[in-house]
């Protein structure tokens, strides 16, 4: 082999990886423009963001005051990132 084959190859496995991304960049733009588009029309006093131990004592004085509270969680369970800490948490 010499050195005009091994940039060639060089030069070819750059312009693929280019093509690849491209590829990947277009796919994910289409798939985002072709989702519909979701109507939120719920009224509420307070809304709280984040079901952390922030979130939830936020919540829980909202409601103890009288106000209409909707908490949303973007996880899978009630406690947010704040379950991970394994109990190694101050409280006062």
């Amino acid at each position: 082999m010499n050195n005009s084959s091994k940039a060639s190859r060089r030069g070819f496995m750059k312009a693929a990886a280019i093509a690849s991304a491209g590829v990947a960049a277009s796919s994910m733009f289409t798939t985002a423009a072709a989702q519909d588009e979701r109507v939120w029309d719920q009224e509420t006093d307070v809304l709280v963001v984040g079901s952390g131990y922030a979130g939830l004592c936020a919540a829980i004085e909202a409601a103890n005051a009288g106000a209409e509270v909707l908490l949303i969680e973007k996880g899978p369970y009630l406690g947010g990132n704040s379950i991970l800490c394994a109990g190694n948490s101050l409280f006062a």
